[in-house]
């Protein structure tokens, strides 16, 4: 498709934005933008805005054909093929292909303090954290940090340019802003684990770092 897509929302941390931009780009649309500062900084700026439907734009009976990007998403047998098990003589191998795994939650759910209604707490093994409001400006709501602060807080974090990275959250919405924040400062080796959380702490077939479980109390 050659129509360019323009997108907002008005969270703080460009959460539903993100996500259809990566939806899009994954479905094969690559003419897709974020408006930076989304709805807040729009209205802050004094910009136009206006309450009644948008005009319907002329019939067609073109349709859009997904042509889905495989390398934009991971699953969970991606991720347990890095972290699972191994062999003595698969080790190497697999740390020379393992991808930087990104935990972009909170802190809480990172230590696996908050479950998030979830079986388990905890993080997928060898996971770097970094809060995806990090990413953010605290000044400008909805705004992303210029490129030189990105560059300084993914580079603190341990993140390398010459290595595969996933990000993953929850539900694979907090994850998406930190990939286009990622792509934004020429990271373009990035994909998402799109059920993220919610299918990995969820199957105990899955390995974990740092593993709790809720409090029959609770």
């Amino acid at each position: 498709p050659k129509t360019t897509i323009v997108l907002y929302d008005d969270t703080h941390g460009a959460l539903g934005a993100a996500r259809t931009w990566w939806a899009c780009r994954y479905h094969g649309h690559q003419q897709v933008r974020l408006l930076n500062g989304g709805w807040y900084q729009w209205v802050a700026q004094g910009r136009p805005v206006e309450a009644s439907p948008p005009p319907m734009g002329p019939k067609t009976s073109q349709v859009a054909v997904s042509r889905p990007q495989s390398h934009l998403v991971a699953l969970s047998s991606d991720l347990l093929a890095a972290v699972g098990d191994a062999s003595p003589e698969e080790r190497e191998e697999r740390a020379r292909r393992r991808p930087q795994i990104l935990d972009v939650r909170t802190d809480l759910e990172f230590r696996g303090e908050d479950f998030r209604g979830n079986r388990r707490g905890g993080r997928i093994p060898g996971a770097i954290h970094l809060d995806y409001l990090e990413l953010m400006s605290p000044e400008r709501p909805g705004t992303f940090r210029d490129a030189a602060e990105l560059e300084d807080i993914v580079g603190k974090a341990g993140l390398h340019r010459d290595k595969p990275i996933v990000t993953y959250c929850q539900s694979g919405i907090r994850a998406a802003t930190a990939l286009f924040a990622l792509q934004l400062i020429g990271f373009d080796d990035v994909a998402l684990y799109d059920a993220s959380m919610s299918e990995w702490l969820n199957d105990d077939s899955l390995p974990l770092e740092h593993e709790t479980r809720p409090s029959r109390d609770a």
